[in-house]
């Protein structure tokens, strides 16, 4: 299995879908997660041929599940931001013949969710990033 099928591994196993999602949007998911923490933590080296890292430091080797279970996540995180902002967009629309509206509950759930997501992320990177006293 490649660390990019680990990574999406990750990512269905954390949520539920009832639609299926297209391979290009979930890798342009995966290419932004993998800049998030490129940028944040450390430089992760992906090679889209063979849809693996090539990290050989010693960082990497020690928590590469830790970073791949961080991606999956971090990809979810992207989710739903999209999904947030769809219910959001649903929010009293209202025509001749049709009115939609977004409930508070689903809000509250979606951003509750978020901010689950978002806390189990940040303990992550807390965990990866190289502090002072190291």
């Amino acid at each position: 299995m490649t660390d990019y099928e680990q990574v999406v591994d990750t990512f269905f196993a954390t949520a539920q879908y009832r639609e299926e999602i297209p391979d290009e949007l979930l890798k342009k998911w995966f290419k932004m997660a993998v800049n998030d923490f490129s940028h944040d933590i450390f430089p992760l080296i992906y090679n889209p041929v063979t849809q693996m890292f090539d990290n050989e430091t010693l960082a990497f080797k020690k928590t590469s599940e830790i970073i791949k279970d961080m991606l999956g996540k971090m990809i979810y995180l992207i989710h739903i931001k999209r999904q947030r902002s769809r219910i959001n967009q649903l929010q009293n629309i209202v025509g001749r013949d049709i009115a939609l509206n977004s409930t508070a509950q689903a809000k509250a759930a979606m951003r509750d969710e978020y901010l689950d997501i978002t806390y189990e992320i940040e303990q992550l990177r807390f965990k990866l990033k190289q502090h002072a006293f190291n």
